[in-house]
């Protein structure tokens, strides 16, 4: 019985045993999902895990290693491995998991070289799936930098931004070569969402062999034009807000990744973006973006940005150079710092070789910065990424070349070289006047100023300073994630640095800054109270007065209640003696109504004090001040309701666009002013106002002042719909509708009268073609009477003469009868020429006007049976046959209406000179007529035109009862006809010739 308990222990041992050898082999993990299924965080039991796959992404400088086992990919911190694998190479990873993200006991094997998985292929905006998985996308390359040590792509496709980091190693020299191209990348999604979000969308590339180019460049972005912040705002909504627009300004604030604020003179205004570029407050950037009208706030969406600087300020890259030698060079060697001074831009453009010893006053390795300063002079020298900057006070020999640089020329290294520490020089103190000339810069100082801003920028510590004569900056490098000293905000400090100059875009100085090692070269003077607020509160009206008490340059206190938020980093406080507009990081974090504390310093505005970098913090609420009712004459008589709540009555004078922050042009009297809309948290909608609506505005009144700070013009800014009430609607007829209207009949009598001009013009061509067929046929038809019917009855006659002369012979009884036959022929023969003559002038062609004139006058007199009669006094060489058969057709008309209107017995034609032309007068004695009623009469419409179509000049003088002159002043040539010498010398020619 003992034996088989025995036997049946050591069943379940060997059972127990080899449950726990089991259970072990089963939580060891073999593959990446594993892994990930562990979730984030430090679980309480360790699992073992020997993982094997292909190295896809690795930057130990950027601690970054991503392994991928043909079904997903994981993070490893690469600090964590002492092998440093590359790209392409098969390894196994084991270790101890607590999680996804917390391993312990880390090793790396290598296994040899392995192939890089295929892709899973993503559009930019699906990368809030995926994250830290192997995917491909593409789009188009906006911006290229290297701010932060790798080459940063922003990736552009359908309004989703991308931000694509090349990781392996330092930046290319040419990252530009993919700006406007298209490219595929492979590599980590290492994108963030918030919510369905992407906040940024990132991926991490593990080499430019990763980045294909798909379509070059097609010659670099689109040029779109920049705008303003203001008019941007104010513009009427509608398609264009689906295309990018362009302003420019300078950094208010800046979340890398997230946003970024921007302001001009004319607004303020948040562009979402997703590079993390390293910029500072007050940089000008360029920005691109689509302006988004949300319910909160109107801001750029897919935006993207571009920092402006100054020529010559950023410094090109070293070229390779080799250490000087100590025999003789082909060039010139440098080996002291007033040598390199001495050169100019273009000399030191030649890469001139340089040996330098000199002391390390400054030196940043994250931006590769130093200064270096020998016995007499400084200079600055830029740093590749590969060297090691040593630390101030070092003394070291430096090999490099020149380079013009931005201000001063400056060198680039090529090796630095340790010496060992010394002493930093002895620091002039100086103020900004001793450094505006720039013969400072680079060189080691002292200065003194009241701390009043900090701020920490890509782990630098920023400092803005002020003393008597104006503002400076000061940097210390090495302050990322370490607490920033607002402690020493408003103290008065001693600093030392080394000075370097800021530039504007014509390469002039600026500004100051000093680039501080530590805050070690930083004494305190005179600290802040340890409780800013204890200090006594001041009026807001006597801020910027004189008051022999208080320290200038210092903050100061105001109580008040906040009456208004202005968008960006502002708000307007007032207490019983006035308003004053804060400048506050932290304005968001108010709201009207608060009654607050404001600490900040008094800055000179262009018609009153501002405060600027103030902090505040809220007593509790307030009542609102009462709003004063006033004009706008009185406001810019006065001057003394900047930033105060008023109240006026104006006049609408334009219809209110449907945009993202509309503004009123008003006015009241003969002041025009406007008034702005500052929404104080959602927005909302002005209502529907036409121009002439008088209107009651109330609002926080902003007085804008001139060279002298007189008031020269006012803009209210209303924080509410009920700031804007309609008194009375325009009428219906308004001054714009009367201008409307009257421009429109205008254009309907100019287009009558362009029409009437028409039908001129059309009845003008009509009679003229209708007389060319009038005259051309009056020819046809008197050639036919001329040469036919007259021939034909002069045979006729001849025959019917000889048959009375035969009758005769004959003694027949009828032959008088025939020869009074004949007789008769001969009259209907000269009647039918004159008929012929007078329907076509055949002397006219033959032997000019003139005769045809005395020929017409004798066929009158026979035709009409009256006293006809043509004189001539000097009458001209030679007369155009179209002029002269237009004057003949007039004669022509005159004289048959003095013949049968008329009833003349005396019509006399004239011909004489006058006024260096011509006159033909035509005048009769018969009853004449009244030319007010015949005006309308074919043939003096006829003779009108035809005087008109040879540049002649008709009169009509007639009344009833009395006699008719008809007068035509005429040139005998064209303008465009050849002199008569000539055409007489032509003739003579031609006979000769014949």
């Amino acid at each position: 019985m003992n034996l088989r308990l025995v036997f049946l222990h050591c069943g379940m041992v060997w059972l127990a045993l080899l449950c726990c050898d089991l259970s072990g082999a089963a939580a060891l993990i073999t593959t990446l999902g594993e892994l990930k299924r562990l979730g984030p965080g430090k679980g309480d039991v360790p699992l073992d895990f020997r993982v094997q796959g292909v190295v896809v992404c690795y930057d130990a400088g950027w601690h970054q290693l991503y392994l991928h086992d043909g079904r997903e990919s994981l993070y490893f911190n690469a600090d964590a491995f002492s092998v440093k694998p590359r790209t392409g190479q098969r390894v196994e990873v084991s270790g101890t998991a607590y999680g996804s993200d917390s391993f312990a006991n880390l090793k790396l094997a290598v296994l040899g070289q392995g192939e890089i998985p295929q892709a899973k292929k993503l559009e930019l905006s699906e990368l809030a799936s995926d994250h830290g998985e192997w995917i491909e996308t593409s789009g188009q390359v906006l911006s290229a930098e290297s701010s932060r040590g790798r080459l940063a792509l922003l990736v552009h496709d359908k309004r989703q931004n991308c931000l694509v980091y090349v990781l392996g190693g330092p930046p290319p020299e040419d990252p530009g070569r993919w700006l406007g191209c298209r490219v595929r990348v492979r590599g980590i999604n290492a994108s963030k969402t918030h919510g369905t979000r992407l906040e940024p969308a990132m991926i991490f590339v593990p080499g430019p062999a990763e980045v294909e180019v798909l379509q070059p460049s097609q010659g670099g972005a689109p040029q779109i034009p920049v705008v303003s912040i203001g008019s941007l705002l104010n513009r009427e909504l509608g398609p264009w807000t689906n295309h990018a627009v362009h302003v420019n300004g300078l950094v208010s604030a800046y979340e890398p990744g997230r946003s970024l604020l921007v302001r001009d003179p004319t607004g303020v205004i948040r562009a979402q973006v997703v590079q993390m570029t390293e910029i500072r407050t007050d940089d000008r950037v360029q920005v691109w973006g689509f302006l988004e009208v949300g319910q909160e706030e109107t801001f750029l969406d897919g935006a993207y940005f571009e920092v402006v600087h100054a020529p010559g300020s950023e410094t090109a890259q070293a070229p390779a150079v080799a250490i000087p030698a100590a025999g003789p060079t082909p060039q010139r060697l440098l080996t002291n710092v007033s040598e390199i001074l001495a050169l100019g831009r273009d000399e030191a453009a030649q890469h001139l070789p340089v040996r330098l010893r000199g002391v390390v006053t400054f030196a940043d390795p994250d931006w590769r910065n130093m200064f270096i300063q020998d016995h007499g002079a400084a200079v600055y020298v830029y740093l590749r990424p590969e060297d090691n900057a040593p630390p101030s006070g070092e003394w070291v020999e430096l090999a490099g070349v020149t380079s013009p640089g931005g201000f001063a020329p400056e060198v680039l290294s090529s090796q630095v070289q340790a010496l060992g520490m010394t002493n930093l020089p002895v620091p002039p103190r100086v103020d900004l006047e001793d450094l505006a000339n720039g013969h400072l810069d680079a060189h080691w100082v002292e200065m003194e100023g009241v701390v009043r801003r900090v701020d920490q920028q890509a782990g630098h510590l920023v400092f803005s300073l002020m003393t008597s004569k104006g503002r400076f900056k000061m940097m210390i490098p090495g302050f990322e994630n370490r607490p920033v000293p607002i402690n020493l905000i408003d103290a008065e400090v001693r600093v030392c640095g080394a000075c370097t100059s800021e530039l504007n875009s014509q390469r002039q100085l600026s500004g100051i800054t000093l680039h501080v090692p530590s805050l070690n070269q930083v004494r305190v003077i005179d600290p802040a109270l340890a409780d800013p607020f204890g200090i006594e509160a001041t009026s807001i009206a006597s801020v910027g007065t004189f008051d022999p008490h208080r320290f200038g340059g210092r903050r100061v206190k105001v109580v008040g209640v906040v009456t208004l938020k202005i968008a960006g980093p502002g708000f307007v406080v007032q207490d019983r003696s006035g308003g004053m507009r804060i400048l506050s990081a932290k304005g968001d974090e108010t709201r009207v109504g608060d009654q607050v504390e404001v600490l900040g310093f008094p800055a000179i505005g262009d018609f009153s004090p501002f405060l600027e970098e103030g902090i505040f913090r809220v007593i509790g609420p307030g009542a609102l001040p009462e709003v004063k009712k006033t004009t706008a004459e009185e406001i810019l008589l006065h001057g003394t309701n900047d930033s105060q709540r008023v109240e006026l009555q104006a006049r609408l004078l334009q219809n209110v666009p449907r945009s993202a922050n509309p503004q009123l042009v008003l006015q009241e009297g003969p002041i025009i002013f406007t008034a702005h809309l500052e929404p104080q948290g959602s927005r909302w909608n002005l209502p529907a106002l036409r121009s002439g609506s008088l209107l009651r505005v109330r609002g926080v009144c902003s007085i804008q002042g001139g060279e002298r700070h007189e008031p020269e013009t006012f803009r209210l800014l209303v924080g509410d719909s009920e700031g804007i009430e309609l008194l009375e609607a325009p009428p219906w007829w308004t001054s714009r509708q009367a201008f409307t209207a009257a421009a429109g009949m205008s254009v309907a009598i100019i287009a009558a009268l362009g029409w009437v001009w028409l039908l001129r013009r059309q009845v003008r061509a009509q009679t003229k073609m209708i007389l060319e067929i009038s005259n051309r046929e009056q020819r046809r038809i008197g050639h036919d009477l001329h040469d036919g019917v007259c021939q034909q009855l002069a045979g006729i006659a001849f025959m019917t003469s000889a048959l009375a002369e035969e009758l005769d012979e004959q003694g027949v009884a009828h032959s008088t009868q025939a020869e009074r036959i004949s007789s008769m022929i001969n009259e209907v023969i000269d009647h039918t020429r004159g008929i012929a003559r007078g329907l076509f002038p055949i002397w006219l062609e033959e032997n000019g006007l003139i005769s045809a004139l005395e020929e017409l006058a004798t066929n009158a007199s026979e035709i009409f049976k009256l006293n006809c009669r043509f004189t001539t006094q000097s009458p001209p060489d030679e007369i155009e046959n179209t002029i002269a058969l237009h004057l003949y057709y007039i004669v022509l008309e005159a004289v048959a209406n003095a013949a049968k209107h008329g009833h003349a017995q005396n019509v006399e034609i004239r011909l004489e000179p006058a006024r260096g032309k011509y006159l033909l007068t035509i005048r009769d004695d018969g009853a004449g007529f009244s030319t007010s009623s015949a005006g309308s009469g074919m043939g003096l419409r006829i003779m009108h035109y035809r005087a008109g179509a040879i540049g002649a000049s008709l009169e009509v003088k007639s009344q009833p009862g009395q006699r008719t002159r008809v007068s035509c002043l005429f040139s005998p040539k064209s303008a465009d006809s050849p002199p008569v010498a000539a055409v007489k010398a032509g003739r003579e020619d031609a006979a000769r010739l014949e």
